[in-house]
């Protein structure tokens, strides 16, 4: 008896701890479904139903950045000293002798070059051609919105300039003089044989563009046209002046003047070109805003 009564208080004692686990789980089970309904209740204002939805994010403000001022007259001044450096060393290096013991010395004094491509004259005119067209671009948008009609042939400006900036660094002229040449053989003014076909573009260009002249500011249209002409006198005037003296002297001293000229006079006519179309610019859209987060046209 004594022995049958200890086992049962053992396995009476196993009995209750074995019960002992699934109530502990319960237990915790309540606390934490009670933290859970108390934080829902302070978080939802005791509506179970339909929670708060959360607040929107507060957007950061962007501070406007203040308007780019551009010096129009110290860009000009800036571009007439740059020309007036790049052509005052080009005519010393017209004045080196044409024999240099040094072959490397010579091959980096030939970038200073007047009369030739991949130079730092041509380079500063391309550059100067590329700029022109893209301020041309800007006038043409502006126009749009301001004259209509005058957009177009401010985009055909635009992209004649472009052309020039390529034509600056490829010389397609002078491949087109040479495919010509090979049909013809032509002598005096028309020794570079390219000017035959430039010569009737250039009239019909003229022709195009007088109206727009025209329609344009009074001093803008006069202007622009003093800036075309001068460019015009220097890459295609003085072309045909240098064709005859090419063809009867050769590379002689009056030749290399010819090569200044023309130089000059280009890079004139291109910086009367560029501060013209700023003016424009300041007249027509004297506040120029650009707008980069404007949507795309469907």
């Amino acid at each position: 008896m004594g022995l049958g009564t200890g086992r049962r208080r053992r396995s009476g004692g196993t009995d209750r701890g074995r019960a002992g686990t699934p109530s502990l789980m319960l237990a915790w089970l309540a606390a934490a479904a009670a933290i859970g309904l108390g934080t829902a209740l302070m978080s939802g204002g005791g509506n179970l139903a339909s929670p708060r939805a959360p607040e929107p994010a507060t957007p950061v403000p962007i501070e406007p950045i203040p308007a780019i001022r551009v010096p129009r007259r110290s860009i000009e001044r800036t571009l007439w000293g740059l020309a007036a450096a790049i052509l005052i060393l080009g005519i010393v290096h017209l004045m080196l002798p044409a024999t240099i013991e040094s072959p490397g010395l010579r091959l980096y004094l030939d970038l200073l070059s007047l009369d030739g491509e991949q130079t730092l004259p041509a380079w500063f005119s391309a550059t100067m051609m590329a700029g022109c067209g893209l301020l041309m671009v800007v006038a043409g948008l502006v126009a749009r919105l301001r004259e209509p009609a005058n957009a177009a042939p401010w985009f055909v400006l635009a992209a004649a300039f472009v052309y020039f900036s390529l034509d600056e660094t490829t010389s397609i002229h002078e491949k087109i003089g040479v495919t010509i040449a090979s049909l013809h053989r032509f002598s005096g003014i028309l020794t570079f044989a390219w000017v035959v076909v430039a010569a009737p573009l250039l009239l019909v260009a003229l022709a195009a563009l007088v109206p727009f002249l025209r329609r344009l500011p009074a001093p803008i249209g006069r202007r622009l046209f003093v800036a075309g002409l001068v460019f015009v006198a220097g890459a295609f005037g003085c072309e045909l002046i240098g064709g005859y003296i090419w063809n009867t002297q050769g590379a002689s001293t009056l030749y290399l003047l010819e090569v200044i000229a023309e130089e000059a006079l280009e890079m004139v006519g291109l910086i009367l070109a560029i501060g013209v179309v700023l003016d424009y610019l300041a007249l027509v859209a004297p506040r120029l805003g650009l707008d980069l987060a404007a949507p795309d046209r469907t």
